[in-house]
């Protein structure tokens, strides 16, 4: 499966299984302008949009008390992976079922009920569920590719973070040491100038 509204997707696995719900599915996400995730600590928010485009990141006064600096690198990443994943949740919820070979249907009674093709709750749940195992799949094909791809860094102004990209997918952040000194507003330039796609608001 393809997800052409999300040209740039990282690397899922990094995040393990797909959160399910108590069905054992993938929780579906409701289609929307903005796809945001928060870390576990409190301390880091990131929102991409449908397209899985940087929108917007906030980074918590007290992220330090919460975080130790060489960890921001790799909180940072999960955090934006976890925002594609939502994304990517919404788009395969929308995506149309691919059209199927029917027989010819049996003659029927008048007598008889016609029957509901309307798929139930635990059909959709379950065709999410396929679509992201897929995702996943093409995913992990990625990562296993040759050390012959070519690989990319890109580098925030300041120097604190940098991109690593694989074949054009980011596979990971990592951190300078002047990350434990940097302040949010730097820090915030930066994670923009890695993924390059928008410029942070003013103010």
């Amino acid at each position: 499966m393809s997800f052409p509204n999300i040209p740039e997707i990282a690397d899922l696995s990094v995040l393990g299984d797909v959160p399910a719900g108590p069905d054992g599915f993938a929780e579906p996400v409701e289609p929307t302008s903005e796809y945001r995730a928060e870390d576990p600590s409190g301390s880091l928010w990131v929102s991409v949009d449908p397209r899985g485009r940087l929108v917007d990141v906030e980074i918590s006064r007290t992220w330090t008390e919460r975080l130790g600096p060489e960890s921001f690198a790799d909180v940072l990443f999960s955090t934006y992976t976890a925002a594609l994943q939502k994304a990517a949740l919404a788009a395969a919820a929308e995506e149309p079922p691919r059209p199927r070979r029917t027989r010819q249907p049996e003659p029927r009674s008048v007598d008889e009920e016609p029957v509901d093709e309307e798929l139930s709750p635990d059909a959709v749940l379950a065709k999410v569920d396929a679509a992201m195992a897929e995702m996943d799949a093409a995913l992990r094909a990625v990562r296993s590719t040759p050390d012959t791809d070519r690989e990319e860094e890109i580098r925030g102004r300041y120097g604190y973070l940098t991109l690593r990209l694989r074949g054009g997918v980011p596979v990971g952040i990592t951190g300078s040491p002047a990350v434990a000194n940097a302040s949010r507003a730097r820090l915030r330039e930066d994670v923009f100038d890695i993924f390059h796609d928008t410029e942070p608001d003013e103010g």
